[in-house]
Formats: C-alpha cells, structure tokens, sequence
C-alpha cells in the first residue's frame, strides 16, 4: 500500500454443483395466442427502472418500445406510431385514469409499489377497450400480502409514499393499501418570479383494494383518488 512490492495469490480449481436451470416463458408469448402489438412489461423490470427524485415513472419506460415516443421535452404526452397523445387510453384495474402525470409530468399518477402488471396494446386495440384510436395502457395492481403483514415506503426531496398490505384471512383474503403526496412548494418559494413562488403546486393520490377468494369465484374491490 505505501510502496512497490508483489503479492502472491493461489488458488484452486474446482468444481461448484449447482441446482437445475429452470426457462420458463409467460402465458402471452404462446405462438398460438400471441395478440399483435402488444407489450408487457414485467414487475422486475418495473423494479430495476432508474429513479428520478426517489420515484419510478413506469410511462417513461413505455417510450423504449418500438413505435413509442414522447411529445417533447418537457412533456407529459406519448405518441403512439404517430397518433396523438389524446388518443391514447389509461387503465389501472378498469378504471379509467385522465391525467396520468403529477407536477408537470415528472411524476407518474401511479405508485409503482404496487403495481402487478403493466400492458400496452397498440395498433390492435381489443373491443372491450373501444374508445382510442392509438393505444391502451393497461395496468393491474397487486391483491396484496396473503399469510402477513407488511408496511414500506419512502422519502424524498419532494415526496413521500407508503404501502400497507397483509391478509384479513390469511390465504383466503388480503388488502394492499398505497398513499403518495407531496411537499413540492419549497422548490417554487426558491425562484425569484413572483408569480411562481406564491403557487403551489402539490399532489397527492390514493389506491386501495380488498380481495376475496369464494369457492368458486373472487370479489374484488378497487378505489383510485388523485389530486393537484
């Protein structure tokens, strides 16, 4: 470390036993039911997506696909094979999401904690998606922790979120709980506009489910709640 001089390392070759390889593919990569033009992307690939201000922007990710663009820096709009950012269309479990972006489009509507799946049908557009002519974002949340209780969240400069989830009967029925708001103001109180320091420019949301498994058949109940 302090001057020159060699060191010697030695080793052994030998051999690591290790357990099977197991390649298994999704339900949707089946040839036989493939659906033309569309994209899912994978809760882990949601989880190794690069944060910005402590939060992940799972719409973002959807402008790596071929066919997929955003309208412009600045911008919270996608373009889709050249159609408009209006017609496109947002879903998280069915319910219809309007404005998908917070604080001028560099936060996501959506909590990624809890988010299942995430689907992109475009070009193809099934009928029980009818109303756009460009794509359908489709996202399914988690049911929740089934044999026990968790709590995470995070802080950040400018936000804060939780997740509650665990079971009400344990591996028949669960909840999953998800709360995000903002402290943002403090970065407008910091310019020197007049205008801009006096607004405000806070967000919150609020998602919640409960699920039921029944003999044959499950009740599930969903509530989405966003604000600005």
């Amino acid at each position: 470390v302090l001057s020159d001089g060699n060191l010697t390392v030695r080793m052994k070759r030998a051999a690591i036993l290790i357990k099977e390889v197991v390649i298994s593919g999704e339900r949707q990569s089946d040839i036989r039911a493939k659906e033309p033009g569309l994209n899912q992307i994978s809760v882990k690939s949601i989880r190794s997506l690069p944060m910005m201000m402590g939060e992940r922007d799972i719409l973002k990710v959807s402008g790596t696909l071929p066919g997929i663009v955003s309208t412009g820096e600045g911008s919270a709009g996608l373009n889709v094979r050249g159609s408009g950012f209006d017609q496109n269309v947002f879903y998280i479990n069915r319910i219809p999401i309007y404005n998908t972006f917070h604080l001028f489009g560099f936060f996501p509507s959506f909590n990624s904690d809890i988010i299942k799946d995430f689907s992109i049908y475009k070009g193809y557009i099934p009928a029980q998606y009818g109303g756009r002519l460009a794509s359908v974002f489709n996202i399914t949340s988690r049911q929740g922790n089934r044999k026990r209780f968790t709590a995470h969240g995070g802080i950040s400069p400018i936000t804060g979120n939780l997740v509650l989830e665990g079971p009400l009967k344990k591996n028949t029925s669960s909840f999953i709980f998800s709360a995000r708001s903002s402290y943002s103001n403090w970065l407008l109180t910091r310019l020197n506009d007049t205008i801009i320091n006096g607004s405000s420019a806070n967000f919150n949301d609020l998602s919640g489910g409960v699920n039921w498994d029944f003999q044959k058949t499950q009740l599930s109940l969903f509530m989405y709640h966003s604000y600005d």
